[in-house]
């Protein structure tokens, strides 16, 4: 894909080793495709606000130990498809006027399984140096997510994060396919978004400290479950 006006940088997984990504290299640890983080820098003025979009890429999600049940398993191609609709949008913009900074962060890799899987009760060392212990291994974006954001805090001057989220299943039984679901710390832009016309309708979904706490843990800094 070429860009005009968008910074491409890549960091493959020599790289990604050295610089202590060691929940996303957990997740990749079973595949035989090396993981890659993708950055795309679309700068018009240092001086505007930046806007981060962050997801994750994973090829295939077959689950791991915690492995997909019956006809799930087919879909989890689409596991990338969130990925792939930031990079659009990245690529949309590009010839865009815009009056704001944008700047979208993908981690590229897959969960496949093999001798080697990290499993359930396995206690992992995050960049940030948080341990996190694994109940289960279906949750992985949440471990590349945990590192992913650390290592962006720490590197960059960020005004906003946005994430798109793939958690579709537990979404669909709380709202069906009415609404796609929306979760913010900013009341002023989730209720532009939710006062927005568009071809989508949104619901938001509580956010506060108590589902903060639920992620706390006892013999572990945080629970991924």
């Amino acid at each position: 894909i070429k860009f005009k006006n968008t910074k491409v940088k890549v960091i493959d997984y020599e790289e990604l080793k050295r610089s202590w990504f060691w929940l996303i290299e957990a997740v990749w640890r079973s595949s035989t495709s090396k993981p890659k983080i993708v950055i795309l820098e679309n700068i018009i003025d240092k001086r505007l606000p930046t806007i981060w979009l962050v997801w994750k890429w994973i090829i295939f999600d077959t689950g791991w130990l915690n492995i997909k049940t019956e006809n799930y398993m087919y879909w989890m191609k689409d596991d990338m498809a969130w990925s792939a609709t930031l990079l659009y949008t990245m690529k949309e913009l590009d010839d865009k006027k815009l009056w704001v900074n944008i700047v979208c962060a993908l981690t590229i890799a897959e969960n496949s399984i093999s001798w080697d899987s990290y499993r359930p009760w396995d206690i992992l060392t995050s960049y940030s140096w948080k341990t996190v212990e694994v109940i289960n291994t279906d949750a992985e974006w949440r471990l590349v997510m945990a590192d992913w954001i650390s290592y962006l805090s720490k590197n960059y001057n960020l005004e906003i994060i946005t994430t798109l989220a793939t958690l579709t299943w537990a979404c669909m039984v709380a709202l069906w396919y009415n609404y796609a679901w929306v979760m913010w710390d900013n009341k002023e832009l989730i209720n532009n978004l939710l006062s927005n016309d568009t071809f989508e309708k949104y619901w938001e979904l509580p956010f506060n400290d108590f589902y903060i706490e639920k992620t706390k843990w006892k013999i572990s800094d945080f629970i991924n479950y």
